[in-house]
């Protein structure tokens, strides 16, 4: 469930999913500080999602804190651990937009590669990727961390927009 699809039906669409049966993964790829996405993570448990998304680039402490958080809650309650995956670098990244705009001066591979290992080292469960990257990156992490690509454009549809 994209950030789209939340806003427009909020945390009762969760709900009605979970009571169905239906999985849940919420990618709204929380992005803030380590405090905020902490406690907003233990909501996304409370709500019962399998697995949820965060911004890799927001630092190692951040995603520690929500990993944690919500390992800590989970014992607490006895409620299962979702996978939290680490956004890296979003499909409409390109050397541009890195260099120019938000002053990283990597190729778009190395600095998903950069976060993707700090998602690691952070615990998490896997890392979002674009198909293109999927291959590099298996070979740099261990064969338990998840490689996601959740969005599949379909034939015709825009380009580096998912």
């Amino acid at each position: 469930m994209g950030l789209q699809l939340f806003v427009a039906g909020g945390t009762e669409i969760i709900t009605t999913l979970k009571r169905n049966g239906i999985k849940i993964f919420l990618d709204l790829k929380f992005h803030d500080i380590p405090t905020t996405v902490a406690k907003a993570s233990i909501e996304a448990v409370k709500l019962g999602v399998d697995m949820f998304t965060l911004h890799a680039s927001r630092g190692l402490n951040m995603m520690k804190a929500s990993l944690e958080a919500c390992d800590s809650f989970c014992q607490k309650g006895s409620s299962p651990l979702p996978q939290i995956l680490a956004v890296t670098a979003p499909t409409s990244y390109d050397e541009l937009i890195l260099q120019k705009e938000l002053g990283i001066h990597l190729p778009v591979d190395q600095y998903s590669l950069h976060l993707t290992k700090l998602a690691l080292t952070a615990g998490l469960h896997g890392a979002i990727t674009s198909v293109g990257e999927i291959s590099f990156l298996r070979k740099q992490v261990p064969p338990g961390f998840l490689l996601i690509t959740p969005g599949i454009r379909p034939s015709g549809g825009p380009l580096h927009d998912q």
